[in-house]
């Protein structure tokens, strides 16, 4: 594939032509070097790569789920802070305008956070309680 949509991909190739000339005695020839340059973009332990997109995993309690929160976010650019609504569900993706991948031609991709609600493997007696209360008060049913 060759570099014309502006953002880079694995596989994408561009060629680069450099034409010189060498004084030898009394010739002058036009020497003319190409070169191709082909880009492998390498897996990131964080981020995956959808076109300029940049998509990544979200966890969130249930909790922040359910009242929402503020959660640090790290970005190509640095951290930044990511307003979680209340009522946040699993498989939601939150949009962070601006924040994926450069581009070449123009403006910048978008970072995607895709929330995974994560419950703790264990809980303590209290917050064991505190779970009863709320399966005994609540008329959620998410096989209704």
């Amino acid at each position: 594939m060759w570099a014309h949509s502006g953002h880079l991909v694995t596989g994408m190739w561009i060629k680069i032509s450099i034409a010189g000339t060498e004084v030898i005695g009394e010739i002058t020839p036009v020497i003319t070097v190409g070169l191709i340059v082909i880009w492998n973009l390498a897996s990131h332990p964080l981020f995956r790569v959808s076109g300029r997109d940049l998509v990544f995993d979200l966890a969130l309690t249930p909790w922040e789920a359910i009242l929402g929160a503020t959660i640090p976010v790290r970005t190509l650019g640095g951290e930044v802070a990511l307003t979680v609504k209340p009522g946040t569900t699993a498989g939601q993706k939150m949009r962070l305008s601006g924040r994926g991948l450069p581009s070449l031609l123009g403006n910048p991709g978008d970072l995607y956070a895709l929330v995974k609600i994560v419950v703790p493997a264990q809980v303590s007696k209290a917050e064991q309680e505190l779970y009863s209360q709320l399966a005994a008060v609540s008329n959620f049913n998410p096989r209704a």
